[in-house]
């Protein structure tokens, strides 16, 4: 058997990007992508550069979103490609913070992340990527500001209980300014607990959610406090840094209840 060699990549203007930064939209995306097979395209996160240099990438598993737009100091030729999620993790693994630049070569199906030391090829995949917008809702009902890390400390203490009830989701309630996480297992009991937040406006509303969509959400912001706003019990609900300016947006879709 020989080793499969190794594509020639013709040497175009490659994209050059900080690798930290880099590694930090993958952290910020990648997430979010499917573990499914089922729909090939979903395990993928979608990166696309128009004008030469406004960046777009989007991750979904059609249950949450992640999305994160940016513009970049220097101009590149204009991209629409899927990286698989995995070689994007596989990337952060491979390429450490003492590397500070990567060039990225695209062809045919392919893409290469190169550095001085470094050439890491993965495959593109291959199909139309849904278009996000349609998804992302622009008015709401309800509005939340939280600090992300007590937000999450009360979502790790719901996801422990939610583990044991049968279809793994909690309970948020916003009523009369007040917000609390309930949790209900009938084998283990429940979990009723009011969250500190910054800001409420809007209608009260009660809503089930995987309390793991929320954390992992949580992980990826860079942000001291957090935005959540709300349409209804049965609308996707947004998540975005409430005290930096940066592009970064996250959608994940409620679980209906009988």
């Amino acid at each position: 058997e020989q080793y499969p060699r190794i594509q020639e990549i013709s040497a175009s203007t490659p994209l050059i990007l900080e690798t930290k930064l880099l590694k930090k939209i993958i952290n910020e995306t990648a997430f979010a992508a499917s573990t499914q097979e089922s729909r090939p395209i979903l395990t993928g996160v979608h990166f696309v550069l128009s004008q030469h240099k406004e960046l777009k990438t989007v991750a979904t598993d059609s249950h949450r979103l992640s999305q994160k737009k940016l513009t970049l100091e220097k101009n590149s030729d204009d991209f629409d490609v899927v990286i698989p999620s995995r070689s994007l993790r596989e990337f952060s693994a491979v390429f450490t913070d003492d590397i500070e630049t990567v060039e990225i070569f695209f062809a045919n199906n392919q893409i290469l992340f190169r550095s001085e030391n470094i050439s890491f090829y993965t495959r593109l995949l291959e199909g139309n990527y849904p278009d996000p917008d349609r998804l992302i809702p622009t008015d709401f009902n309800t509005t939340i500001t939280f600090n992300v890390v007590n937000l999450r400390q009360s979502m790790e203490r719901a996801r422990l209980l939610s583990r044991a009830t049968q279809n793994g989701t909690g309970k948020l309630e916003i009523k009369d300014g007040v917000v609390s996480a309930h949790v209900h297992s009938p084998e283990v009991g429940k979990v009723n607990e009011e969250i500190d937040t910054d800001q409420v406006t809007g209608e009260d509303l009660t809503i089930s959610f995987n309390p793991t969509y929320l954390i992992d959400s949580l992980k990826a912001l860079n942000s001291e406090k957090v935005t959540i706003s709300f349409i209804s019990a049965v609308r996707p609900f947004t998540l975005v840094p409430a005290d930096t300016d940066e592009d970064f947006m996250q959608l994940i879709t409620p679980v209906r209840t009988n």
